[in-house]
């Protein structure tokens, strides 16, 4: 099989993942890990990289969320954020959901009380992620890291 029918069969391949990528799929599979052609005249395979815990579920979910909520006010000040965190707070992308805690405090030097717009945004995207999860506040206010508290254990009885 020519590489240029490869190629064209693994592009229709993507295209059907991307039609069906349902919630119920992305929540448990993170991504297409490996494409291959188990019969060069027949099919063509994908292989779904399953979730290895509630941690990944999580973390993905979370990382997922920030990025819509820092989208909201464009991509460019979106990537500033994320410099500015780690220039300056030392805290990478990839770390933010073990430090949900310095990732709020970051938040408020950074931002002072724009930071729970910030934060409301993010919670938000995660509502929509997660419709099935209810949080009810220890207090009055809505306090982002018991927000991401409760649904990491929500989450964690889910699996």
């Amino acid at each position: 099989m020519s590489e240029h029918k490869t190629s064209h069969i693994l592009s229709l391949a993507i295209r059907v993942v991307v039609l069906y990528y349902t919630p119920t799929v992305i929540q448990n599979y993170t991504m297409v890990k490996k494409m291959s052609l188990t019969n060069p005249n027949t099919q063509c395979m994908i292989q779904l990289c399953e979730l290895k815990t509630t941690e990944d579920l999580f973390e993905k979910t979370i990382l997922e969320a920030i990025d819509e909520g820092f989208s909201f006010y464009g991509e460019s000040c979106k990537e500033n954020i994320y410099t500015h965190l780690k220039r300056c707070y030392d805290l990478e992308k990839n770390d933010i959901p073990n430090k949900i805690e310095h990732f709020s405090n970051a938040l408020h030097k950074c931002f002072g009380v724009g930071a729970k717009a910030i934060e409301m945004n993010i919670i938000k995207a995660l509502c929509e992620k997660n419709k099935n999860f209810t949080f009810s506040p220890k207090k009055r206010d809505l306090v982002f890291n018991e927000y991401v508290e409760g649904l990491k254990t929500f989450l964690t009885e889910q699996r």
